[in-house]
């Protein structure tokens, strides 16, 4: 649960902060067009600009979140890598997602889109931890749910930076 809200508090800090930071450039992203890079460039120095405070702000919020609740150390570290994927995820969601402003249509399907993300990840690791919980062993036994788990980070974290730089190339600007 703890994991699940501050999954939830990334989305609404991101769809804030991230999601609108390729269309606050505005009128002036005419410069940005020529300059002699890639659009596929400007949205990953986005994305390291924007990547490393979000990671740190989520990783001590769970961190914190987790020593107050006194969860055993096994899922302090299990949180914490979930936490890490979640902020790459939604990180890419939000910077490859060049929509106008975070309360319009975009937005609200930024938000569906990382709440869906949120419940599949969840989903794919119910069935590990509660593995773990009965077996009272210190290692998650189905490398198939972990695999499954990182596959869908990457693709929720980088094919939205991909799809974000062929839409830029399409846009025209005045």
């Amino acid at each position: 649960i703890n994991l699940g809200l501050a999954g939830f508090v990334l989305s609404a800090l991101s769809v804030r902060f991230l999601f609108p930071s390729v269309s606050m450039e505005g009128r002036s992203f005419w410069i940005v067009r020529t300059l002699p890079i890639s659009f596929r460039s400007v949205l990953w120095c986005k994305y390291l600009i924007f990547f490393p405070p979000f990671l740190f702000f989520s990783q001590m919020l769970v961190y914190f979140s987790n020593k107050i609740l006194q969860v055993p150390d096994f899922f302090l570290f299990l949180s914490m890598a979930n936490i890490f994927a979640i902020s790459f995820a939604l990180t890419g969601l939000a910077i490859g997602n060049p929509s106008q402003i975070a309360v319009g249509p975009g937005g609200v399907l930024y938000m569906l889109l990382s709440f869906i993300y949120l419940a599949l990840m969840f989903g794919i690791q119910v069935r590990p931890v509660w593995y773990h919980i009965i077996n009272h062993q210190d290692e998650i036994q189905s490398k198939l749910y972990f695999l499954g788990a990182i596959l869908l980070t990457f693709v929720v974290g980088l094919l939205p930076l991909e799809w974000g730089a062929r839409k830029l190339g399409k846009r025209e600007y005045a």
